[in-house]
């Protein structure tokens, strides 16, 4: 780079030569061959990192956006929910195999706060629909929750809000069509009236989840599932039907890790 003592100012038409202005100094440089595309590999491969993170976390703006609080960095700029979370999740949830960035599903959280170890969640599955049960109940003053459902395989995310159900109740969730036979990446975050703030749950349900044919004593107690704005369509409510049936043999609760 040549540096040229300033003498007046001047205009010249765009040439393969830059030059511009700064301290009082014109500084001269060639113009770059592709502005767009990083050369070096730590460039590219930063690239790639944050390529995979925001793919991953868009879908789940609902979710993020009730789960963090909006910021401000160390020089003051303020920055919104979506990336205090995207900041969170390339700094403690991504993984590098063979050269390739990933998402650590297990690490991963839409939400900050306190740990949710004292409400096991009970999950089974039956094809395209699940049904989920909170028996030590749900934090005091939780009316919603929210519920994300990331196929990795298919790249799919889907997320939804239910009513939060009474004690000893459960949740009936039917999942769209190509979630039916995956393994599924799922997490879930209460709604709590109040400043109490909770951090959200994972759990992994594989495609061979535990087939349960009822719900003994559920009568009356699935609460209906609404879908957020981000997938309007994708996830139907539906209410369970009661009866006598029993879970079949061999029924396990999949408690998130």
């Amino acid at each position: 780079m040549g540096i040229v003592q300033l003498q007046r100012a001047w205009y010249r038409p765009k040439r393969p030569v830059i030059h511009y202005v700064s301290n009082q100094r014109v500084l001269v440089r060639s113009r770059p061959a592709k502005v767009r595309n990083p050369r070096t590999q730590s460039q590219q491969t930063n690239r790639h990192k944050m390529s995979v993170a925001s793919r991953f976390l868009s879908p789940l703006q609902p979710l993020v956006a009730h789960g963090f609080q909006a910021g401000a960095r160390p020089n003051g700029r303020p920055v919104g929910s979506y990336h205090v979370a995207l900041g969170h999740l390339l700094c403690k949830a991504m993984m590098r195999e063979n050269g390739q960035w990933r998402i650590n599903y297990k690490d991963v959280e839409l939400a900050e706060g306190q740990r949710l170890k004292s409400f096991p969640v009970k999950v089974s599955r039956q094809g395209r629909t699940l049904r989920l049960r909170w028996e030590k109940g749900l934090p005091e003053g939780t009316q919603h929750i929210h519920l994300a459902f990331h196929n990795a395989k298919a790249g799919a995310t889907e997320c939804l809000e239910v009513k939060a159900p009474k004690r000893g109740g459960a949740v009936e969730v039917i999942l769209p069509e190509g979630m039916r036979s995956s393994d599924l990446h799922m997490w879930w975050l209460p709604v709590v009236v109040g400043k109490t703030r909770w951090s959200s749950k994972y759990l992994f349900l594989p495609k061979s989840s535990p087939i349960v044919v009822g719900w003994v004593g559920m009568r009356g107690h699935l609460a209906a599932a609404i879908p957020t704005q981000a997938c309007p369509s994708a996830i139907r409510p539906t209410h369970g039907k009661g009866g006598g049936a029993s879970p079949s043999r061999g029924v396990e609760s999949l408690k998130g890790g």
